[in-house]
């Protein structure tokens, strides 16, 4: 629900059709450098922005998990995966990382969980991740339930105001 609340500036009105308290909150980012990233993961799409970047990851073994691949995000386009990585190995920022389209292409791959590796994030997809992680559960509820009546979903809607009166009641809404 997070993405939804994250693309809501480019995408005005869109929500998430996903209401369970697991798909609150799924994007968040990591350091590159150092990181414990997990290569042989299973039925994963790892993400990168350059086709330097896919083959150095290839030859490090990424994608190679039963189900995974290493893809460009251009190639990924209309793809989604349970779980997504995205990579970012350069140092210097180049053009392609502030790519609205390309971030938006990123950050929507996924169904479960999308990580952002970059020991720079200050660019496009950092600012999507960045915005997401920065918004408590019931803020990102909120903002799924508004749009689900602007485009009367009743069905999100009412499965929304149970998840969010669950967590009122239950006391865990400010994570």
């Amino acid at each position: 629900m997070d993405v939804a609340l994250a693309l809501s500036e480019i995408y005005s009105g869109i929500y998430s059709s996903k209401t369970a308290l697991s798909t609150v909150h799924s994007l968040r980012a990591e350091g590159y450098t150092g990181a414990q990233i997990p290569a042989a993961a299973q039925n994963t799409l790892f993400l990168v922005h350059t086709q330097e970047e896919k083959a150095l990851l290839i030859d490090q073994g990424y994608g190679a998990g039963e189900g995974s691949r290493t893809l460009t995000i251009h190639e990924a386009q209309g793809l989604t995966y349970d779980s997504v990585i995205i990579i970012n190995t350069k140092s210097r920022k180049l053009a392609i990382h502030n790519s609205i389209p390309h971030a938006v292409v990123a950050v929507s791959r996924h169904t479960s969980s999308c990580v952002y590796y970059s020991d720079d994030a200050d660019d496009a997809t950092g600012r999507f991740v960045r915005k997401a992680m920065a918004a408590t559960t019931k803020m990102v509820i909120d903002y799924n339930l508004k749009a689900a009546i602007q485009h009367r979903d009743e069905t999100v809607m009412g499965e929304l105001l149970q998840l969010a009166s669950s967590l009122v009641g239950g006391g865990s809404g400010g994570s």
